[in-house]
Order: structure tokens, then C-alpha cells, then sequence
């Protein structure tokens, strides 16, 4: 019966033991878990020794008061005015008999750029001379016929006639005249001395330079064709193209700042006028007036431009406090420490626009205005809390 009995109480005393090894396992569980947790709440804290503090390169700083600006960020292109473009061609159809004319050479307004030549171009000053001979003998005929009429030796009906032959060859000897002008044919040295010529000069328009050139010797252009494309750079302006959502923020007067893709340098423009229409693509046309220099600028150059739409005075810190992380900005505040050493904590912020090297940061509502912040080498910090934690987590 004892034995039974001891054996009965073998069950009690199992039970007993797999209750303290659950309870066991539990707590070393929870002590897991707390662990754990105690590690996530440190992942946004560094603590820095005196020795890495003094080889980081960390430089300490605090909010600043900046003068921000509101921008709004648009593409564009260099564009010209109307009057400062020039298709080159000739207006009666002709050979191409010389030019020495290449892209990009600078031309002055009435400078000859090419030569034409065509028979048409003799037959017309043939035409004109005899017209102006006819002209000048109706001419003498004419007063003639007055000063009979006033004589009443002559009849009215005869001075009417010679009245309208006049008038009439008058105007087809204008009407040449015209024609020759059109072609840069000079008229005084053939009224002056009857030599015709056989090529008459293609001048400039404008002052520029040549765009595009069309020319080759020996072919024949018609009226509608371009010999050559001119572009005057001094009137260079901004062509901007903004969004139909963001129109209400442009204005006359505005400040313009601009960069080529290639270039970093900042330029200034100012906005002058502001297109009506919206465009297919929903946008519209803000034309800018460069205020500077525009050396370097050509037209059709594609830019990336702001267009500054307010000012506003905020709470800043040099652009490379904020670092970027993760698809959130953050800033490192210096917190206590032990003796001896350095410690920082990563907070998130709001990052707000930048300019001139600043931007506008809001700090969480816990974290006061006067902390002192890393404004350089956050990105040192950074680096050594994520490998930190990389290291930690293998172990």
C-alpha cells in the first residue's frame, strides 16, 4: 500500500516540476521582450566617446530665424519675341549664286548675306526703264497739252488722255520700283546711270546671329523657302510653363529664379506677362525678363526655374542639418550624457522650403526652440547608429 501510495504521488510531484520550467521559460520570455523593446526604444539614440566625438566632425548649432521664400518650382525654356526672329528668303524665286554664310556666324541688320540670281530679276529692271522713259515723255507731253488748253488751242478731250496715259504709266513704273526695292535692287544707280544687274544682294533683317542655314550654291529657291534662320540673343527671355492649379499664385512683377541643367548657377528673371489661354496640356505661358547677364543662354535651352510667390520669416537650419532617411527628415539633438562622453538623439521633423542653404524645419512640439542640434555631420551620426544597430542585431 505505501508503494502505491508514493507511486500516486509521482504524478503530483511531475506536474510540479513542468509548472516551474513553463514559468521558467515564461519569464525568460518576457525578459526577452523587454529586452527587445528596451533596443528599439534606443535605435534613435548615439552615444559618441570623447575620442569619436572629437573625430566626427559633428558641429553643433540651433534654430535660426531665415527669411524664407514661398516658391513654386516649374520648367521652361529661353525663348525670344516675334521681332527678334527672322526667316530669310527671297521674295521672287531665284538661284543661290554665293554666300559664305555659316550657323552661329553674327550678322548686322542690312548686311548682305547672299547673293541671288535669275533672269526674271533683269527682265524687271529692263521693265522698269522703259516704263520710267515712257513716264518721263508722258510727263513732258502732259504740260504741254496744259499750256495749249490754257490757250484753248487744244481740245479737253485730248489733254484727258494724255492725262490718263500718264497717270497710268506712272503707276506700272511705281509698281517696278517697288518690286526692285523688295529685291534690294538699288534704284538711284540705275535711274542715274541705266546699268543693270545681273545678282541682287539677300540682307538681314535684324541684328543676331544665324541659326539654321538653308543655303546651297546653285539651287534654286522659291519664295516660300528659308535660306536662313536669324535670332537675336539680346532680347532672350523665359518661357515657363505652370500648371493651371498653380495660376492663381502668379503675378506681374514676380521674382524668377532660374539654372540651366548643365550650369549651377543661379539667374534672375522677373515676370512681365501672363498668357490668357490654358494650354491642351493644362498649362499656361509666364514670359520672364532676364535682369541680368545672359551670356551662355541660347534660345530653345531647356531650364529649370522657381517663380517666387512669397516671403515669410521661419525657423531654419543649414541644409545639411536635415537628413533624409528612411523617406523621413531628420535632425540629431544633443542630449545628456554620462561623463565623459556624447549623446544624440534622431528626431523626425517637418521640413518645410529651402534657400540660400537653409531650410525651413518645425521640431516636434517636445523638443524646445534653444536645443543645441547637429548642423554638420549628421549623416556621420547616422551612419554609425545604423551600423551600430546591423551589428547588434547578427549578435
Amino acid at each position: 500500500m505505501k508503494t502505491i501510495k508514493s507511486f500516486l504521488h509521482i504524478p503530483g510531484i511531475f506536474l510540479m516540476v513542468i509548472s516551474t520550467m513553463l514559468l521558467s521559460c515564461s519569464g525568460k520570455k518576457e525578459n526577452k521582450q523587454e529586452e527587445h523593446h528596451a533596443h528599439e526604444e534606443e535605435e534613435t539614440r548615439i552615444i559618441l566617446s570623447k575620442t569619436q566625438q572629437e573625430n566626427s566632425g559633428i558641429v553643433l548649432g540651433k534654430l535660426e530665424e531665415k527669411n524664407i521664400s514661398e516658391a513654386l518650382k516649374v520648367n521652361g525654356k529661353i525663348d525670344v519675341p516675334p521681332q527678334s526672329m527672322a526667316n530669310v528668303s527671297i521674295p521672287f524665286g531665284g538661284f543661290l549664286k554665293s554666300t559664305f554664310l555659316l550657323a552661329g556666324q553674327r550678322v548686322k541688320k542690312g548686311e548682305v548675306l547672299a547673293f541671288m540670281e535669275h533672269p526674271d530679276y533683269i527682265q524687271l529692271q529692263q521693265d522698269y526703264l522703259v516704263a520710267k522713259s515712257e513716264r518721263d515723255f508722258l510727263k513732258k507731253e502732259l504740260d504741254r497739252q496744259k499750256v495749249l488748253a490754257r490757250k484753248n488751242i487744244t481740245a479737253e478731250k485730248k489733254l484727258q488722255k494724255v492725262q490718263a496715259d500718264y497717270e497710268a504709266i506712272k503707276a506700272k513704273t511705281e509698281g517696278f520700283a517697288a518690286k526692285m526695292r523688295m529685291l534690294n535692287i538699288n534704284q538711284k544707280a540705275l535711274d542715274k546711270n541705266g546699268k543693270i544687274v545681273s545678282s541682287i544682294p539677300v540682307v538681314s533683317p535684324i541684328n543676331g546671329f544665324v541659326a539654321e542655314s538653308h543655303a546651297k550654291v546653285g539651287a534654286f529657291y522659291n519664295p516660300t523657302d528659308v535660306l536662313f534662320y536669324l535670332v537675336n540673343p539680346e532680347e532672350l527671355h523665359l518661357e515657363l510653363f505652370v500648371y493651371e492649379k498653380d495660376i492663381p499664385k502668379t503675378f506681374i512683377g514676380q521674382e524668377v529664379r532660374f539654372r540651366l541643367p548643365s550650369d549651377p548657377n543661379i539667374r534672375h528673371a522677373e515676370v512681365t506677362l501672363i498668357s490668357e489661354q490654358v494650354d491642351e496640356h493644362r498649362t499656361i505661358t509666364v514670359h520672364s525678363e532676364l535682369t541680368e547677364d545672359n551670356t551662355g543662354l541660347k534660345p530653345g535651352m531647356y531650364v529649370d526655374a522657381t517663380i517666387i510667390t512669397g516671403r515669410d520669416t521661419t525657423a531654419a537650419l543649414p541644409e545639411d542639418a536635415v537628413i533624409r532617411f528612411d523617406g523621413g527628415n531628420y535632425v540629431f539633438a544633443k542630449v545628456p550624457a554620462p561623463k565623459g562622453q556624447f549623446a544624440y538623439e534622431m528626431i523626425p521633423v517637418e521640413r518645410g522650403a529651402s534657400q540660400d542653404d537653409y531650410t525651413a524645419v518645425k521640431l516636434p512640439s517636445n523638443v524646445k526652440a534653444n536645443t543645441q542640434l547637429v548642423v554638420k555631420g549628421g549623416y556621420t551620426l547616422l551612419s554609425l547608429l545604423k551600423n551600430g544597430e546591423d551589428e547588434g542585431h547578427s549578435h
